[in-house]
C-alpha cells in the first residue's frame, strides 16, 4: 500500500515478513531504506520470539531483495 509520495520518495507499508512483496517493491526502486522492526520493551519482552523473527528475517528478505535486483541498502 502507498502511503506516501513526494518527487523523489514513494513510500510503502507493507510487511518485510513477505519477501514476494519485498522483491517486487525492491525491484522497482532505485535504492531502500530499511527503517522497519519489531518495536517496544513490553513487545519485545511478551513476544520475544515473534520480534526476533521480524528484525532478522524481516531484514535478510530486504538484504536479499536488494542483492538480487542490484540496488543500495
Amino acid at each position: 500500500m502507498t502511503v506516501g509520495r513526494n518527487r523523489q520518495v514513494i513510500f510503502f507499508q507493507e510487511s518485510i515478513l513477505n519477501a514476494k512483496k519485498v522483491n517486487e517493491l525492491s525491484s522497482e526502486s532505485d535504492g531502500v531504506f530499511h527503517l522497519a522492526a519489531a518495536l517496544g520493551v513490553k513487545r519485545i519482552l511478551e513476544r520475544p520470539l515473534e520480534s526476533f523473527i521480524t528484525n532478522i528475517h524481516g531484514s535478510e528478505n530486504v538484504i536479499r531483495a536488494a542483492s538480487e535486483n542490484k540496488i543500495k541498502i
